[in-house]
Parts: structure tokens; C-alpha cells; sequence
């Protein structure tokens, strides 16, 4: 339900989740409940064992319905983004 670019930051020791320059006004308004989300995803995942790090998030466009979007559903889109973002597709660093 949104669109996003994913990028390495070795600097971050998290993830960093930000809203695109230039960003719509519905993607604006529903940044704030995606990156709620992805932020608890992460603390799931960090509470599993696994801590994704160096991880940019970049919110570019949130696809909206006026009736079926909501700040819950926005969230768990995030959150599901977040942890399949973790088990799918994050490498595993060495010790």
C-alpha cells in the first residue's frame, strides 16, 4: 500500500525511516502511522534476536482509499513491511 526505496546507511545503528522530499499531502498525512509501524517491526525483531542495522527507509508515496485507510491498518502495513523487510531480505552480519 505505499511505495518505498530501501538504501544501506552503515552510519545508522537502527533503521531510519523518513518521508520523501516532495512527498504528497496524503502521503504526508499517513507517514506518521507507516513509520510507527516499521518502528515497532523493528523492535520486534529486535526483541527476537535480530537487529537490523545501516537500514534507510524512505516513504515515497502512501496509496489511499477515502474509506479504507486507516491509522491502524497504515501501521500494520508498516510493521508487516518491517518484519518481512527482516526475515526475507537482511543479511546476516558476522560476529
Amino acid at each position: 500500500m505505499f511505495d518505498y526505496a530501501v538504501s544501506p546507511v552503515p552510519e545508522c545503528d537502527g533503521v531510519e525511516v523518513c518521508l520523501a522530499a516532495g512527498a504528497d499531502e496524503g502521503t504526508a498525512e499517513w507517514f506518521p502511522h507507516i513509520r510507527r509501524g516499521i518502528l515497532r517491526g523493528y523492535e520486534a525483531a529486535r526483541n527476537h534476536g535480530r537487529e537490523p542495522v545501516g537500514i534507510r527507509v524512505e516513504i515515497r508515496k502512501v496509496h489511499t482509499h477515502p474509506i479504507d485507510t486507516t491509522a491502524p491498518g497504515c501501521e500494520r502495513y508498516g510493521y508487516s513491511f518491517m518484519v518481512d523487510l527482516v526475515q526475507h531480505r537482511c543479511v546476516k552480519l558476522p560476529e
